[in-house]
C-alpha cells in the first residue's frame, strides 16, 4: 500500500469517526483539516514545485471517490480546495507561488468563488473589478460557493469590463475571507451536501492590492486543465452511489421471495448503469483538453454519472419503503446529495441538451 493510499485511509477513519461522533457536519472541513495537511493531502493537484508528489488524474479521482463513499460533501469541500490551489499554481507568477507555498505550510484552506445565479453566459460575471483611486476594488455577489465561511483566502473571477464582458476580460484574483468586506451569507445556502459549506459571497468594495491580482485578464483560458473541476463530480457522485449500493445490499441480504428476487434484479440494472458510467469517465479521462471532443465526452460522462446515480437513489427508496426513508442508513439525505450534485458544473440538463445539439449537428451536415 502506498504512503497516499495509507494517508487516505487515515482521513476516511478519521471522517467516520467523527461523523458518528458530531452533531454539526457543517464543521467536519476545520476539524479534520489539521489531519489532512498532516498526511500531506492539502496539496494533490499543484505544479512540482509546491506539490510533495505526483499524482495522476485517476489516482486524483479514486481519492475522492473514497472520501464520498463516507461523505460526498466532505469530499466537495476537500476537491474544490485543490482545485483553487492548482488554478492559482498555474496563473500565478513566481513570487506568489512563494507566498502560496507559504501559506500552504500554515495549513490556509481556499475556497473558489466563481458562480452567480442567473448570469447570461458563462463568464457574464456581474461580480467586477472597479478602479478605485491607484488600486482597485471589488464589488459583487458569488453564489454556490464552497467552503464559504470556511475558506482562509477566496480565489475569485471577476469581470474587468461590466459593460462590455467578455472572456478576455475576466480577472481572477485572491481575496482574503477574514476581512470585513467580504460578507458570507447562509440565507442562501445548498440545503444538501452540508458538509461542503456552499453558501453565498458578498464583496462590499474589497481593496485589491497588486499581489491579489492573479495573472492578466483572460489568462484564466490557459488553465491547462479546466475539466478537473467537473470531473471530481463525476467522481463524487460514484463514491456517493458506492455508498447507497454498499447498504442496499446490506437489506438485500435479510430479504426472501419475490422482494428479494426484485431487488437482485435491481441490483443487477445498478451494475449495469454503473459500468456505463464509469467507461464514459474512463473516456472522458483519456480525451481531455484542448481535444476538440473533449467537451462532448465530460458532457457524457457527468450526464451518464449524474442519471446513474440518481436513479440508483430513487429506485432503493422505491424498493424499500419507510425503511429507506426513515431507516438508520441515511438514505433519504443520500438521495438529497446526490440531487444536489446535479445542478453542479455541467449541470445534467445541460449536458443533456448540448449533447443533443451535437447529435443534430452531425445529422443535419
Amino acid at each position: 500500500m502506498s504512503d497516499r493510499s495509507i494517508a487516505v485511509t487515515n482521513i476516511e477513519k478519521k471522517l467516520k469517526q467523527d461523523l458518528m461522533e458530531n452533531n454539526k457536519p457543517e464543521q467536519i472541513i476545520e476539524r479534520l483539516w489539521d489531519s489532512i495537511k498532516e498526511n500531506k493531502l492539502h496539496r494533490l493537484l499543484m505544479d512540482s514545485e509546491i506539490a510533495e508528489r505526483n499524482i495522476s488524474v485517476e489516482e486524483y479521482l479514486e481519492v475522492l471517490r473514497r472520501f464520498a463513499h463516507v461523505n460526498g460533501g466532505f469530499a466537495f469541500a476537500f476537491h474544490v480546495h485543490q482545485v483553487a490551489v492548482n488554478i492559482l499554481s498555474q496563473l500565478m507568477n513566481q513570487q506568489q507561488k512563494e507566498a502560496l507555498k507559504d501559506m500552504l505550510e500554515q495549513g490556509k484552506v481556499f475556497g473558489l468563488a466563481r458562480s452567480e445565479a442567473k448570469m447570461e453566459t458563462r463568464h457574464h460575471f456581474k461580480t467586477t473589478i472597479q478602479k478605485e483611486g491607484s488600486g482597485f476594488a471589488l464589488f459583487g455577489r458569488k453564489d454556490y460557493c464552497t467552503l464559504a465561511g470556511i475558506a482562509d483566502y477566496y480565489v475569485v473571477f471577476s469581470q474587468s469590463d461590466i459593460l462590455d464582458p467578455k472572456p478576455e476580460r475576466v480577472q481572477v484574483c485572491l481575496v482574503d475571507g477574514n476581512r470585513p468586506e467580504v460578507e458570507v451569507n447562509k440565507t442562501c445556502q445548498l440545503e444538501a451536501l452540508i458538509s461542503s459549506c456552499t453558501y453565498s459571497l458578498i464583496f462590499h468594495g474589497y481593496k485589491l492590492v497588486s499581489s491579489e491580482l492573479i495573472g492578466n485578464p483572460g489568462d484564466f483560458q490557459r488553465i491547462e486543465d479546466p475539466d478537473l473541476l467537473p470531473l471530481g463530480i463525476c467522481a463524487i457522485n460514484m463514491g456517493m452511489a458506492d455508498s447507497i449500493l454498499a447498504k442496499f445490499i446490506e437489506n438485500i441480504k435479510v430479504m426472501e421471495g419475490f422482494e428479494k428476487e426484485e431487488s437482485l434484479q435491481t441490483l443487477g440494472k445498478m451494475d449495469v448503469r454503473k459500468r456505463g458510467a464509469e467507461l464514459l469517465v474512463d473516456e472522458s479521462i483519456k480525451i481531455r483538453p484542448p481535444h476538440k471532443e473533449a467537451s462532448l465526452c465530460l458532457r457524457r460522462a457527468k450526464g451518464a454519472v449524474d442519471e446513474y446515480v440518481n436513479w440508483t437513489a430513487e429506485e432503493v427508496l422505491r424498493l424499500l419503503g419507510s425503511t429507506g426513508l426513515m431507516g438508520s442508513h441515511h438514505f433519504i439525505e443520500l438521495r438529497n446529495d446526490v440531487r444536489a450534485s446535479s445542478f453542479m458544473p455541467p449541470n445534467y440538463r445541460k449536458c443533456l441538451y448540448d449533447i443533443g445539439k451535437g447529435v443534430m449537428a452531425k445529422i443535419l451536415k
